[in-house]
């Protein structure tokens, strides 16, 4: 397990060495690859990073896709492609203590995502 979370931890730095980061105060992690057409049109993809007992399968299943998808766009962006729209990768704390993390930065960022996000993909 402790080698599983050491393996991830250097993809996910890896994957995303070149996206924008930006942590809130509610520990929400996003990583942002920049649109080229509609920079300021979002496409979000999340998923809860803790669990009570079966991180194995509950968040972890979902961390891994996101993951890949992240390392995927990542090498992609490095061969200069560029998406359409904005892609926000969004990483919530708290989820199991009644989706705090997800809530706290959507009430956080409310104004601008009533503005901005076209899509929310939970993984």
């Amino acid at each position: 397990v402790i080698a599983a979370a050491i393996l991830l931890s250097g993809c996910l730095a890896c994957c995303l060495a070149l996206l924008t980061f930006k942590q809130t105060n509610t520990n929400a992690q996003t990583h942002e690859i920049k649109g080229c057409i509609e920079p300021d049109r979002k496409v979000i993809l999340g998923n809860h990073r803790d669990a009570w007992v079966l991180g194995s399968a509950d968040p972890h299943s979902g961390t891994a896709a996101m993951l890949e998808v992240a390392r995927g766009l990542g090498q992609i962006y490095k061969r200069g492609w560029c998406p359409r729209r904005t892609i926000v990768i969004a990483s919530w704390d708290t989820e199991e203590f009644g989706l705090i993390g997800s809530v706290e930065w959507v009430e956080e960022n409310a104004a601008n995502l009533s503005r901005t996000a076209v899509a929310y993909l939970n993984m």
